[in-house]
C-alpha cells in the first residue's frame, strides 16, 4: 500500500488543518460556546449591556473583557440586571458618563444573586436622573459578588450613594475593591456602599465624601418677614438640606465591614449629622477597620463611626403578656382610687 501524498493532497489537507484551527478561535465579540462570551470592542461591550436589559440573559454564562475600552461618544445603556460572570482580567473601561433617569444606577444596574463581578476598572462620573436613589460606580444595586474591582471618577445621588455599589442586599459582598474620586449624597453615603446589609472587605477609600456644603446658603437679601400670623402653619417647621449618616466605607451599616481602611476626607465642616471614618450609622458589625482621614461633621462625628445603634430584640411570651395587662388594670384601678380620695 502507497502511504505517500501528492503535493495536491498534502496542500489540501494543510488548508483543512488550518481551517479546523480558525474555527476553534473565538471572534471578536463572539463566544467560543453558548456560555462564554468574549468582548473587545466598546460597540461589544453595548451591545452585551443592551442584552442585559432581560433579567435571565446574562445567567450561567461568563463574559471576558479582553481590552481596554472607551466609552467616549458609544450610544450606551447600563447593564441593567446581570446574573453571570463578568471577568475584566484587569482591563479599564474609561468614559463611563451616566447622566440618564435610572435607578438604581451603575455600570450594572443590578447585579444579581448568584452574579459576579471581578478584576475590573472603570473610570469615569455617575450623575443619574429620576429619583437619585441607589448610584454606584460599578453597580447600583448588588446581591452577588463584586471583586478586585476599581472606580475613579465622581457618584452623586440623593439616597445610598457609594462609590462602588449604592446598595449593597443582605446576600451582597464587595471585596478587595476600591474607589478614588468623590461621592455626594444626602442620605446614606460611603466611599465603598452607600448602605450596606450584606459584606464589604479587604475594601479601600480614597476618596472624599460629601466634602462639599449642601446646607442651603443665605444671605440677607434672601430674607424675607412676613408681618401676617397664619396659626395653620405655626404647627410646621422648615428645615434646610443637610447630610446624614455619611462613612468613609459606608453611609449606613447593618451587615459586617471587616478589614476596611479610609484614607480619604469625610464630611463638611459644622455640617451633616452621623459622620464616621468607617460607617456613618451602624447597627451592624466592624471589625479591624482603620481611618486615618479627615473626619468633620455637626453631630454624631467619630474617627470610625458616627453613631452605634444597638439591635436589641424582645421576645414576650403570651403568659407574660397577661401578667402585663392584669398589673396594668391594678395599676389604673389604684390611680382611680388614688384620684377619687382627692376630689372629696
Amino acid at each position: 500500500m502507497n502511504n505517500h501524498r501528492t503535493p495536491r493532497a498534502r496542500v489540501t489537507a494543510l488548508l483543512l488543518t488550518l481551517a479546523l484551527c480558525l474555527a476553534l478561535v473565538p471572534a471578536a465579540g463572539a463566544a467560543d460556546s453558548a456560555q462564554t462570551v468574549y468582548l473587545d470592542s466598546a460597540a461589544d461591550f453595548a451591545a452585551f449591556a443592551k442584552d442585559c436589559s432581560l433579567d435571565t440573559w446574562s445567567q450561567g454564562k461568563t463574559f471576558i473583557l479582553r481590552a481596554d475600552i472607551s466609552l467616549s461618544g458609544v450610544d450606551f445603556t447600563p447593564a441593567a440586571s446581570f446574573g453571570g460572570t463578568f471577568e475584566g482580567r484587569g482591563h479599564t473601561i474609561s468614559d463611563f458618563n451616566l447622566t440618564q433617569n435610572a435607578s438604581p444606577a451603575g455600570l450594572f444596574g443590578t447585579i444579581l444573586p448568584g452574579g459576579r463581578v471581578a478584576n475590573l476598572n472603570v473610570a469615569g462620573s455617575v450623575a443619574a436622573g429620576g429619583d437619585k436613589i441607589a448610584c454606584g460606580g460599578i453597580a447600583g444595586e448588588n446581591y452577588g459578588r463584586i471583586v478586585c474591582c476599581t472606580f475613579t471618577g465622581m457618584v452623586q445621588g440623593d439616597t445610598q450613594i457609594g462609590g462602588i455599589v449604592g446598595r449593597n442586599q443582605a446576600s451582597g459582598q464587595i471585596v478587595s475593591c476600591s474607589f478614588e474620586g468623590k461621592v455626594q449624597g444626602t442620605t446614606a453615603t460611603g466611599g465603598i456602599a452607600g448602605q450596606n446589609a450584606g459584606t464589604i472587605r479587604h475594601c479601600t477609600n480614597t476618596g472624599s465624601v460629601n466634602i462639599s456644603n449642601v446646607d442651603a446658603a443665605l444671605s440677607l437679601s434672601d430674607i424675607q418677614i412676613d408681618t401676617t400670623l397664619d396659626l395653620a402653619n405655626l404647627a410646621t417647621t422648615q428645615t434646610f438640606l443637610t447630610t446624614t449618616a455619611t462613612g468613609g466605607i459606608a453611609g449606613r451599616n447593618t451587615g459586617l465591614i471587616a478589614v476596611c481602611e479610609n484614607t480619604g476626607t469625610v464630611g463638611y465642616e459644622h455640617v451633616g449629622y452621623n459622620v464616621g471614618g468607617i460607617a456613618g450609622v451602624t447597627s451592624g458589625y466592624l471589625l479591624n477597620n482603620t481611618n486615618s482621614g479627615t473626619i468633620y461633621g455637626r453631630k454624631d462625628v467619630g474617627g470610625i463611626a458616627g453613631q452605634v445603634e444597638p439591635y436589641v430584640a424582645v421576645t414576650v411570651s403570651e403568659s407574660t403578656k397577661q401578667q402585663l395587662q392584669t398589673q396594668l388594670k391594678e395599676l389604673k384601678t389604684l390611680t382611680d382610687q388614688a384620684l377619687s380620695l382627692i376630689h372629696i
